[in-house]
């Protein structure tokens, strides 16, 4: 296979000074999240075979401080009625329902409810063994420089027998097991999902990526996991053993590869994920109403302040431009602001006069009516988090286009 990236890394150097430039821990992000809640998240789409199985054993893990959130993406068989059976056994699980929109839309109507500090999702074919959600919960709760963790699984058949043989990372020989690489430093890099289907992030990472790209059905995890790589820190979980069954069977995508054209379209993936990680070290530029300027020496770092009209109107002749606005204080716009450029209001503490901007920043901490708002824990991350979220709007917009 031909390598996207040159041998002498550099995806690692763009990611290490992309890092220098632009710091951020997901852990400083402060959101209204339930501490330690984790947001499972499971959508289904006519898997009546196998949906008691992956609810069961989501329903009988150790960590019990979670919430399940089903989401039945028009499902034709009784998917939705079996889903719809827990609501009444156990007052952790919610059922939406909605017409088909594909996998990544699902992950998103679910995610849009999440309440919990931590995130993850599974498939409807698959089974969590019971230390799963322990296992990556307590990893992020250990250490806090760490954005995402996975861990290892083992493969099984449609009747649930171990699978052997299979050959795809297994340890031992004949086990069944898939033990992935401890590191992500090729995942951006070769055409190889090596994170696998048992993970979990922090919430604040969803804060700066936004949702799945629903574009790119098949390789909308693939997609999402080179972003998170990029920007944070994934670690591999320090327990080796598998904590996650993944199931082979007909009907599943990864039996359709060929049909779908999942892995015949990675290589065009890594082509774009390349262009999006050099552009993410270009300037952005902004223009504001206000200041701070501790902020704003912060965003210096990688951001040019502008002050007409005539000179946004320029930028904005080349699409390549990344161009956001910033109010300062909540003062009133003195400039004209375009419709398409993303708004971000900048205050102190929350306010209810927040009609027209795309992001909500404050320097208080929050509450639970606070619903919309990030608290950045410093001037550091808060000016990060506005680049890298302006970024992100941005790329999210390219690939659409």
């Amino acid at each position: 296979m031909k390598f996207l990236f040159k041998k002498d890394k550099t995806f690692q150097k763009m990611k290490s000074e992309l890092n220098r430039r632009l710091p951020l821990n997901s852990a400083d992000l402060r959101c209204n999240c339930e501490k330690n809640l984790v947001s499972v998240i499971l959508p289904v789409y006519n898997c009546e075979k196998y949906l008691d199985e992956a609810i069961i054993s989501i329903l009988s893990q150790t960590y019990t401080n979670f919430e399940l959130i089903i989401v039945d993406d028009g499902s034709t068989d009784l998917s939705g009625s079996i889903a719809d059976s827990y609501i009444d056994v156990d007052d952790r699980v919610r059922v939406i329902h909605q017409k088909n929109m594909k996998l990544p839309n699902a992950l998103n109507t679910g995610f849009g409810l999440a309440k919990g500090e931590f995130l993850t999702w599974t498939s409807a074919d698959n089974r969590m063994l019971s230390i799963c959600l322990e296992t990556l919960a307590t990893e992020l709760m250990r250490n806090r420089d760490c954005d995402m963790v996975f861990g290892n699984m083992r493969l099984i058949d449609e009747n649930g027998n171990i699978l052997k043989g299979y050959g795809w990372y297994e340890l031992p020989l004949l086990s069944g097991n898939v033990i992935l690489p401890d590191s992500t430093a090729d995942l951006n890099t070769y055409a190889n999902n090596t994170i696998g289907a048992a993970f979990m992030y922090r919430a604040g990472v969803e804060k700066v990526l936004g949702g799945y790209d629903e574009n790119f059905y098949t390789l909308e995890d693939y997609d999402y996991f080179m972003r998170i790589n990029y920007i944070f820190n994934i670690k591999h979980t320090l327990y080796k053993r598998p904590i996650y069954e993944y199931r082979f069977h007909e009907n599943s995508l990864t039996a359709h590869d060929q049909e779908l054209g999942i892995t015949a379209s990675r290589p065009a993936l890594m082509s774009f994920d390349k262009e999006r990680c050099a552009g993410f070290l270009k300037p952005v530029y902004y223009f504001a109403d206000g200041c701070d300027k501790t902020l704003e020496k912060y965003l210096s770092h990688s951001a040019c302040r502008i002050y007409s009209d005539q000179i946004i109107k320029k930028l904005q002749e080349n699409s390549e431009n990344h161009i956001i606005y910033i109010n300062f204080g909540n003062t009133k716009p003195t400039l004209e602001i375009p419709h398409n450029i993303p708004k971000f209001l900048l205050t102190d503490t929350p306010t209810s006069n927040t009609f027209g901007y795309d992001f909500l920043l404050c320097k208080s901490m929050l509450n639970n009516k606070n619903q919309n708002w990030i608290n950045p824990s410093n001037d550091s991350s808060m000016a990060s988090f506005i680049i890298l979220k302006a970024k992100c709007q941005y790329y999210n917009s390219v690939k659409k286009r």
